[in-house]
């Protein structure tokens, strides 16, 4: 469960609050390689064109409900010649091989093929679609991690979302009596390391933009 803070006391979009139950992160990722598969393998759906089956629907059922005389299309194929070639119904076996593929198989055949062409290719496949797919989908990373209980692992709990960037703090201290004087140390330690992140990205920042031409 997401609870993002909108209006009223919480006043900004940027916090996010997770709640979460007890689950494994092993069944998280099942699942969402579950929906991703899913989501590749459904075939596209079609485009509501001019003439596409949605719209000629809506026209025919327009036309009715107002009473207009619904348009009709004259049969413009020739007469059978004879009795003998209607009974036939064009059938192939007399004109065909023995082992040319009867039209019907021949338009089977054509449409599974168009059909596996379209569907995307898996190498489509990347972090980002497997994460849109997590629990946690939409969130912003996270940036850090605190484990009470003094066990020192993360014991199936969110080992997706965890990255390298990620800053992983253990206490000793149980989940009810972790308070505000817990969690200050650990927010300012992860505030100083942060420091410490920008300062090293700010001459790698200035040899880029020195090699690029720009003043730096």
């Amino acid at each position: 469960m997401t609870w993002r803070g909108e209006g009223g006391v919480a006043n900004t979009d940027r916090a996010v609050l997770n709640i979460c139950f007890p689950y494994t992160s092993r069944e998280e990722m099942t699942s969402a390689i579950r929906s991703t598969v899913e989501e590749f393998m459904a075939p596209p759906q079609p485009k509501n064109t001019v003439f596409s089956p949605s719209r000629i629907t809506q026209k025919v059922l327009s036309r009715q409900l107002n009473g207009d005389p619904l348009p009709t299309i004259r049969d413009t194929s020739p007469a059978p010649s004879s009795r003998s070639d209607a009974d036939d119904g064009g059938s192939s076996s007399a004109t065909l091989p023995p082992d040319s593929p009867t039209p019907g198989s021949r338009h089977r055949t054509s449409t599974t093929a168009s059909s596996a062409s379209v569907l995307p290719s898996p190498e489509g496949i990347t972090e980002e679609t497997l994460d849109k797919h997590m629990y946690t989908a939409e969130n912003p990373p996270l940036d850090l991690f605190v484990r009470t209980s003094g066990v020192e692992r993360l014991s199936d709990f969110m080992l997706w979302q965890c990255h390298r960037d990620t800053q992983i703090v253990f206490l000793s201290c149980l989940w009810p009596e972790f308070d505000l004087w817990h969690f200050i140390p650990v927010l300012l330690e992860w505030q100083w390391s942060q420091k410490q992140v920008e300062r090293d990205e700010k001459p790698r920042k200035r040899r880029r933009s020195v090699k690029g031409g720009k003043e730096a």
